[in-house]
């Protein structure tokens, strides 16, 4: 019997295109105030699916151990995910530092700065894996105490909304002051406490919910999608030129759009085959990994002919794409360690 495969493959690699549409800047091609439902419709909804889904299979792989069992599991995942994170973002940070040496006189200081938010907000998306890591730990040591981890959750999300979106919220009062003063050190509420933690813990809400019988199907999903997106497109634009910090990139309703997307895909059948899935699976991890080094370093040629973002989108997808078409001819397995 031919087994089912669902849509989460076809959706990371969908959303993996969408987050480098962030960092290429295509989104400035797009009309205003076009762009603006784009980025949050389709490029910021893609982050927290990576972080729920990642959830979601991490914890299919717990509840049958022990406490110390599952922190020897965080800490292996760990171990697997901190060599891509070190390599990608000191690529990255080596080509800034490089250009602070070419174009600032005072280039030490700006060097310091750069190092030291590279540390507290890596580079090249990283910050997602090192906040997938936090995460991971957090969960192994709380997993047996559902209800303080969802009481850490709210919590932690609280505050980077604060941080974020809903800055206008704190503006002229003494709160501010905490959340500049919170941001002017540690950069970004987008970690594994803030950011982290919530969006990964909902994926493993989601797979215990599983465990306990709970099964959903496609239509729950779909009932649940459309509230959660009419809540979502509500609050955007609700939100359209308010006074936001950091990147604007974080809402109320996150968790709840891209979680009942992932129950959506998780439980529908698609009609291509397991290894056509595995495709979309690994060409979007390449596309992830990979794309920001592309653009650093690979696409100098593009960028000297013309500064188009949607030629520069495009380069980085096709040489990315590239990369994995050859890591399936030539088995490196330092490339493998570089794209887990």
């Amino acid at each position: 019997m031919k087994k089912e495969v669902n849509a989460i493959d076809l959706f990371k690699l969908f959303f993996a295109i969408g987050i480098v549409g962030i960092h290429s800047g295509v989104i400035r091609v797009i009309p205003s105030p076009i762009d603006y439902y784009v980025m949050k419709l389709w490029f910021r909804i893609g982050v927290p699916f990576f972080f729920i889904a990642s959830g979601y299979f991490y914890c299919k792989k717990l509840d049958t151990h022990t406490p110390d069992e599952n922190f020897s599991r965080a800490i292996s995942f760990c171990s697997r995910m901190f060599l891509p994170l070190i390599v990608w973002s000191v690529l990255k940070l080596a080509k800034v530092i490089l250009n602070d040496i070419r174009s600032n006189e005072n280039w030490q200081s700006q060097v310091i700065i750069d190092i030291h938010n590279s540390i507290f907000y890596p580079q090249a998306g990283m910050w997602f894996i090192s906040s997938m890591m936090i995460a991971a730990l957090v969960i192994s040591i709380f997993y047996k105490h559902e209800a303080v981890l969802i009481v850490l959750a709210i919590v932690c999300y609280s505050f980077a909304l604060l941080n974020n979106s809903y800055y206008f919220l704190i503006e002229g009062t003494a709160f501010q002051n905490l959340v500049d003063a919170y941001l002017q050190y540690f950069v970004s509420a987008r970690n594994g406490f803030f950011v982290g933690l919530p969006f990964f813990g909902t994926g493993v809400f989601i797979a215990r919910r599983e465990k306990q019988g709970i099964q959903f199907n496609p239509l729950q999903g779909c009932l649940l999608f459309t509230v959660f997106l009419v809540a979502y497109i509500i609050e955007i634009i609700l939100l359209f030129g308010k006074t936001s910090a950091d990147d604007n990139s974080i809402f109320l309703t996150s968790a709840l759009v891209s979680g009942a997307l992932f129950i959506i895909t998780n439980n529908i059948s698609m009609p291509y085959s397991i290894s056509a899935s595995m495709v979309m699976r690994d060409l979007s991890k390449y596309i992830f990994f990979t794309h920001s080094f592309v653009m650093t370093y690979l696409s100098f040629i593009i960028t000297r002919i013309t500064q188009n973002e949607l030629i520069i989108f495009a380069h980085a997808l096709v040489i990315s794409s590239i990369f994995y078409l050859l890591s399936t001819k030539y088995d490196n397995k330092l490339i493998k360690k570089l794209v887990p």
